[in-house]
C-alpha cells in the first residue's frame, strides 16, 4: 500500500482573492500527508507540483525539509510543471531537485519501484501529450500503477489535454494530477484513472474542492481527509468563478464557448470577465 497526493502547491504567497491564509496551512497539510504514511507504514508518492514556484523562499524550503526529516517515511515524487524552471526537468535549479539531492525524496521514473505486488512507475510533466504508455517497459499490466502529471481529464475541456476514454492502456491504475478538479473514471479496458484533486486552493474556482490524499491498497482506494477548514474567497470572485465553471460543465466545444457566454443571462461585465478568464486559462495550458 502507499499514500498518493498531488498538486500540493506549497507557497508562502497569499493569493489576492483568497481570504483565509495559505501559509503555513499548506505546509501543515503536507505534514499531515506524511503522517498518514507513518500511520499506515506506507510510502508516500507525490504526483507533481509539490511547490507552486520552482524556486520558493528559503523559509518555505526549510519547513518542507524539516517535515521530511521529522516524519520517518519514504517519499517518492515526479516533477510537475510548477516544479521545474523554464521547463528544464533534468536541471538542478529547482526546489524539488534540491530535496532529491538531500536524499529526503526519491524520484519516481520509468524504472519503477515495487510496492507489494505492484510495480509503480512515474511519468513527470512534459508538454507533448501521449495517449499510451508504450515508452514504459511494462511487463505485467494488471499489477502496474502509473503516476503521471500529464493533463488528463474524464471529460472534454477547452484546453490541450487527453480524455480518459481516448487513453489506450490496460494497466491496473493510473494516478493523475495537473488538473485540479478531482475525478475517477475508467477507459474501455477497465483501467481506473484517479485524480484526488489539488491540496492547496489558490484560485477562486477551487473553493469547492475538499483537499484529500488517498491510501492505495491491494484491494482498493481509501480517501483520507486532511482535516482543515474550507478555504474562503472573496464573495464576488466566487460568483464570477461559478459562472466560468458553468461554461466548463456545459461541455461545449472550444469554438462554441464565446457564443455560450454571449447568449447567457449574465450581465455584460461578468460576460466580459468570463471571456478574459477563459482566454487566460487557454493560454496557460
Amino acid at each position: 500500500m502507499f499514500i498518493y497526493a498531488a498538486d500540493i502547491h506549497l507557497t508562502d504567497k497569499q493569493p489576492i482573492n483568497r481570504n483565509t491564509p495559505v501559509y503555513p496551512a499548506c505546509v501543515d497539510k503536507f505534514r499531515k500527508i506524511l503522517e498518514y504514511g507513518k500511520q499506515y507504514a506506507a510510502p508516500v508518492i507525490l504526483g507533481g507540483d509539490l511547490f507552486e514556484n520552482p524556486c520558493p523562499s528559503y523559509e518555505l524550503f526549510n519547513r518542507v525539509l524539516s517535515a521530511l526529516g521529522t516524519v520517518p517515511v519514504d517519499v517518492y515524487a515526479i516533477y510537475g510543471n510548477h516544479d521545474v524552471q523554464y521547463g528544464q526537468i533534468s536541471g538542478q535549479n529547482n526546489a524539488l531537485s534540491a530535496l532529491v539531492q538531500t536524499g529526503r525524496i526519491k524520484l519516481l521514473g520509468s524504472e519503477g519501484i515495487v510496492i507489494g505486488k505492484n510495480v509503480v512507475y512515474g511519468v513527470s510533466y512534459r508538454k507533448e501529450l501521449y495517449t499510451d504508455f508504450s515508452f514504459l517497459n511494462i511487463r505485467d499490466p494488471k499489477n502496474t500503477v502509473v503516476v503521471t502529471h500529464q493533463f488528463m481529464s474524464d471529460k472534454k475541456l477547452p484546453f490541450n489535454h487527453v480524455e480518459v476514454k481516448d487513453f489506450k492502456t490496460d494497466v491496473k491504475l493510473v494516478l493523475c494530477a495537473h488538473l485540479h478538479d478531482p475525478f475517477s473514471a475508467r477507459n474501455a479496458s477497465g483501467t481506473v484513472f484517479l485524480n484526488p484533486g489539488c491540496i492547496t486552493r489558490l484560485n477562486r474556482n477551487e473553493a469547492y474542492i475538499d483537499p484529500k490524499c488517498v491510501l492505495v491498497t491491494g484491494t482498493g482506494i481509501k480517501y483520507l481527509p486532511l482535516g482543515f477548514p474550507k478555504a474562503e474567497f472573496n464573495e464576488s470572485e466566487v460568483k464570477k468563478a461559478s459562472f466560468v465553471k458553468s461554461v466548463d460543465e456545459a461541455k461545449v466545444e472550444v469554438q462554441d464557448i464565446e457564443q455560450y457566454i454571449q447568449e447567457s443571462s449574465a450581465d455584460e461585465k461578468v460576460k466580459e470577465l468570463a471571456l478574459k478568464l477563459i482566454k487566460e486559462a487557454q493560454d496557460a495550458y
